[in-house]
């Protein structure tokens, strides 16, 4: 059978292992920290690898004995990834007016609006009670 789309290699690092061994550039106190670090690393070509990541999946408490969310980069690309963080941590946060898909946040409900909401569910209680009245029941 035919692959569909681009291959994508099964090892991703640069070199063997234990030529090119990983090293350490940062790390995250959670996981959600990580991932948008490691897919700007990827995407600016660095290759990545979360050791214990299979681990801390599986039980996240283990984070602090592990010693945090690691995330390694080949000793060949380190000094690129470095340089790379160094402009993420730089870079200037979005400005206000951006539209970023975000919901609009509700507007409090306005002063003495309740009133006109209770008065109508107390109409219509008294319009049952009422029915159920003249019914006999």
């Amino acid at each position: 059978m035919e692959a569909i789309g681009p291959e994508t290699p099964q090892n991703p690092w640069p070199a063997d292992r234990k030529l090119d061994p990983p090293v350490t550039i940062r790390t995250f106190s959670r996981e959600d920290e990580r991932m948008p670090v490691r897919a700007f690393l990827e995407a600016e070509g660095v290759a990545t690898f979360q050791p214990d990541g299979n681990v801390l999946s599986i039980d996240p408490g283990l984070y602090v004995a592990l010693g945090f969310y690691k995330l390694q980069v080949p000793t060949s690309q380190a000094e690129l990834a470095v340089r790379l963080l160094g402009e993420w941590d730089d870079a200037a946060p979005l400005p206000e007016n951006v539209d970023t898909g975000e919901w609009a946040a509700a507007e409090p409900p306005r002063e003495g609006a309740i009133w006109p909401w209770f008065a109508a569910m107390a109409s219509l209680a008294a319009l049952f009670f009422l029915v159920a009245a003249l019914r006999g029941g």
